[in-house]
């Protein structure tokens, strides 16, 4: 409605509220009452990360153990394979071209030599070190873009008002 207002300049007069129940539209909830969604949300969050946590000391346990980070990766990455290739059964949908089926390949080898080292990772440094340092590639690429130039810092960006211009009307 208010892109229509603004397309054909027509001025629409705004309801007029009768009560504090809405703002804007939006009606407001109390804060004591909480829905079961978000409830069951927040339990399915705190369940997945205690759940993580006792899976990367176990695997921590494992690789201290003398298990060989690669064979650990590809056991792994073997066990989900297989548990999503039986939940999703790809073999009963649309079959995908073989530029698809090369990128899931490349996709997948890429995925599977990073999940090797952070296996080496997690051997070497430990599980806490490993969840500390576990997105710190975000902040590498980031830092390499910004030093090979391919990306503007903010030096770079022009100034929002040109200097000796007045910013006032």
């Amino acid at each position: 409605m208010l892109f229509e207002s603004l397309v054909t300049k027509k001025r629409r007069e705004l309801p007029v509220r009768r009560s504090n129940s809405a703002v804007g539209g939006i009606h407001l909830v109390a804060n004591t009452t909480k829905s079961n969604r978000s409830i069951l949300g927040g339990a399915v969050l705190v369940a997945s990360k205690v759940l993580r946590g006792l899976a990367l000391v176990a695997a921590y346990r494992s690789l201290s153990a003398g298990i060989s980070p690669a064979v650990f990766a590809s056991s792994t990455l073997a066990l989900a394979s297989l548990v999503l290739v039986t939940l999703q059964q790809p073999w009963k949908g649309k079959s995908i071209g073989y530029g698809s089926m090369f990128n899931v390949f490349v996709q997948s080898s890429l995925l599977g030599a990073s999940f090797v080292c952070w296996s080496v990772g997690l051997h070497l440094c430990g599980p806490a070190v490993t969840v500390i340092m576990e997105y710190i590639e975000v902040l590498l690429i980031r830092l390499w873009a910004v030093l090979t130039g391919s990306v503007a810092t903010p030096a770079d960006s022009p100034p929002a008002i040109a200097p000796g211009a007045s910013g006032g009307g």
